[in-house]
């Protein structure tokens, strides 16, 4: 998908009009609809209602759903948190012929966590659409990069508008194609943290149908995990 240059409200939003005592759940409300807005443009389907986006396309379907917090503060925060769950098509076809079960591959864990090298500087690294990145120790996790799937919406103005939707296409609606493509899923794979590949691949510990999808799809990829 294109580069999203410049945004404006819908003409009555609250977005462009709202104050210190309106509620959180309008404000996150119309944030869903405006990414609805843009999103229906390009082949999505929106539901207002526990707000979510779907596509399909080829044999990828996604589903992004938006969830807000119960601990969001008037006048100073309102959560956005961005989930993302895929789904093979032809893996669910494929696994029904044995057993009832669907073709999910993962969820915002795989998205928005990779590998980085930044010892003895810091554990982790998160980075925001709109905020300055965090660097910071942890006792459990090295050499971490979470892009943050939480972003407050308080106060969004159309250019943070703009940079989250850009977020979103980067760090989650590329992968459809990501995921249909051997050399792009290949370097995909090799970003991904070690603990989440052994979790997936290894210990089976997290629901993920990633292996099996690369056993249907692509074979000599499953065999150099």
């Amino acid at each position: 998908m294109n580069k999203l240059e410049n945004w404006t409200f819908k003409n009555g939003s609250i977005l462009s009009s709202y104050s210190p005592y309106s509620e959180c759940s309008d404000i996150f409300q119309a944030v869903c609809d405006e990414l609805g807005e843009y999103y229906k443009q390009h082949g999505f389907k929106y539901a207002r209602s526990g707000p979510h986006l779907t596509r399909k396309t080829g044999d990828i379907k996604l589903k992004l759903s938006f969830w807000s917090s119960s601990s969001n503060t008037p006048g100073q925060s309102v959560s956005l948190e961005i989930i993302p769950s895929f789904e093979s098509v032809s893996l669910a076809k494929h696994l029904s012929k044995t057993k009832k079960d669907d073709g999910y591959l993962f969820g915002h864990m795989a998205v928005f966590e990779k590998n980085i090298s930044c010892q003895p500087e810091c554990d982790v690294v998160v980075r925001y659409p709109f905020q300055p990145e965090l660097k910071r120790s942890d006792p459990n996790d090295k050499n971490l990069l979470i892009y943050s799937n939480h972003v407050n919406v308080y106060g969004i103005t159309t250019s943070n508008f703009v940079k989250l939707v850009n977020y979103i296409n980067h760090h989650v609606v590329s992968l459809i194609e990501v995921l249909q493509n051997e050399a792009s899923l290949g370097q995909f794979l090799n970003e991904l943290p070690d603990s989440l590949k052994q979790a997936m691949f290894v210990k089976k510990s997290i629901n993920s149908k990633l292996p099996e999808y690369l056993e249907h799809k692509f074979p000599k990829l499953a065999l150099s995990i």
